[in-house]
Order: C-alpha cells, then sequence, then structure tokens
C-alpha cells in the first residue's frame, strides 16, 4: 500500500506536533530554518474546523492552514463531528 511520502521517510521519524496558538505557520517557518539538519521529518497544522471552512467564517480559519515550502511534508489536520462537512 502506497502511503505518500510518508513511505519515503527516514526512520525514525521526527515530527513536529502540533499545539493550539503555538504551532502557528511563523512558529514553523522559524523551526524549519534553524533546525536543520535536526529538525522535524513532518509538520502538523493545528486542528482546523471544518465545520468553520464552509461557513461565512472561512476566511479566518483559512491562515491556520498557510505553510511555507520550507515546512514540507507538512499535514493539515481538519476536524468535525459531521462527516459531510469532512467532505
Amino acid at each position: 500500500m502506497h502511503r505518500g511520502f510518508w513511505d519515503k521517510l527516514a526512520r525514525p521519524i521526527m515530527v513536529l506536533a502540533p499545539l493550539a496558538n503555538v504551532t502557528d505557520a511563523a512558529f514553523r517557518r522559524i523551526i524549519a530554518k534553524y533546525s536543520k539538519p535536526f529538525g522535524p521529518d513532518v509538520m502538523f497544522t493545528e486542528f482546523v474546523s471544518a465545520d468553520g471552512l464552509v461557513s461565512k467564517g472561512r476566511e479566518n480559519l483559512l491562515i491556520d492552514l498557510k505553510y511555507d515550502e520550507s515546512e514540507r511534508p507538512i499535514v493539515a489536520q481538519l476536524f468535525s463531528g459531521k462527516p459531510e462537512k469532512m467532505y
């Protein structure tokens, strides 16, 4: 089974786990810039509401999904209690 970039990462994998109101785009860019070559192999966005992304408040949440190429690979984390919103 092909799992995308996960198959290409050397083991063990070091990740930058999300922390609400901390691991925003600016923080991730700083980590990407100053932690090489020992920095994280994968970064994650903070959790973003899928319900909010399909609402009028969408623009306020899109900033949480912004990333820079230096942060790749990056995993966007979405949440919802409604599968149709995730779709």
